[in-house]
This record gives C-alpha cells, sequence and structure tokens, in this order.
C-alpha cells in the first residue's frame, strides 16, 4: 500500500442551463394571523325632515330648520331639538339638502351652525323667485370640538314665508380624530 498522498486539480467542463421544470406541488397553508381591528367610522348622525314645513323669516334672521326625526346613531347625541350634539372631537364630513320654495323674491341663505354660529364654509345663497323651488346643498369637512350643537339654518334678505319640502336633512361623519 502506498502512502502518498496526491493532490487533483483541474476543473469539469459546464454546460448550458437547462429548461425550468414543472411547478410543485403547493404546500400546506400557513398558521393564521393575529385578528385585525375594524373600527369603521367613529360617529355618525342625521337629522332629516317627512313633512313640509312652513317658516315665517324676518330680514337677515336665521331660523333653525325644523329637522325632527333622527336616523341610527354613534357618538352623537340628539338630545337637542333638531340638533346633533356632537360627543367626541375630530374632523367630520358634513353633508346636507335642503329644498325651498318663498311667497316673495329673496336671497336665501342655508348655513350649519356650530353653537349657533354659522359656520362660513358652509354658507350657500341662491336668489329664489315665488315661482320656482331650490335645492341648497353642501358637503364639506369641518373640524368639531366635544359637545358641540350641530344644526341647519336659514335665513333671508327680505321678511318672507319660505315652505321646506319633506326631504331635508343634515348629516355627519367623524373622519379623523
Amino acid at each position: 500500500m502506498d502512502s502518498k498522498k496526491y493532490v487533483f486539480d483541474f476543473t469539469v467542463p459546464q454546460g448550458p442551463t437547462g429548461p425550468t421544470g414543472s411547478t410543485g406541488l403547493m404546500g400546506p397553508t400557513g398558521p393564521t394571523g393575529p385578528i385585525g381591528t375594524s373600527v369603521g367610522l367613529r360617529a355618525y348622525g342625521e337629522r332629516f325632515s317627512t313633512t313640509s314645513e312652513v317658516l315665517n323669516l324676518g330680514v337677515s334672521s336665521p331660523v333653525q330648520v325644523p329637522l325632527l326625526n333622527f336616523s341610527v346613531l354613534r357618538n352623537v347625541d340628539y338630545s337637542s331639538l333638531s340638533s346633533v350634539i356632537i360627543k367626541e372631537y375630530g374632523v367630520y364630513e358634513i353633508n346636507y339638502v335642503l329644498n325651498a320654495s318663498v311667497s316673495d323674491t329673496a336671497s336665501v341663505t342655508v348655513s350649519v351652525r356650530e353653537n349657533g354660529v354659522e359656520i362660513p364654509v358652509t354658507k350657500n345663497t341662491k336668489v329664489v323667485s315665488p315661482a320656482e323651488s331650490e335645492t341648497f346643498c353642501g358637503n364639506m369637512l369641518y373640524t368639531f370640538n366635544e359637545n358641540s350643537v350641530i344644526d341647519l339654518a336659514i335665513s333671508s334678505s327680505v321678511a318672507t314665508t319660505v315652505t321646506l319640502n319633506n326631504s331635508n336633512s343634515l348629516t355627519i361623519k367623524q373622519i379623523h380624530l
């Protein structure tokens, strides 16, 4: 027996890469992940009317729009007549629709109020003639404080009688804290 050690140094020639084989069987399903949180909207509410209303408006004297009915709610309160009371600070989307006709030609303004004060960005003014009915609508974002009382108001440039149809509404939805 020969006790010498030999070292061989050589390179084995390599050919081109062959085609990819077919996909194997699918492996087992992994473990279920943790349960996530689904909050949805944190606060929302809506006041609306189901009957026509007649209001006597003075000159530039805002009157609360009667919205005696309400829908489902979350983190708001309906304890104040025709109003929505905010229960949580945050940014809210406000939507309103009001349809009105007048007895005398007038510049009519509809706006959302916070604690009885008009929110300027919600103001919608139109000239309305007695022979027509006008629809006022608005959609905007606004930051409300906790316990803010929100309502819809209407006013006129002249003393007039305004008739509101039966499908007026004010909706709020919190979209951010």
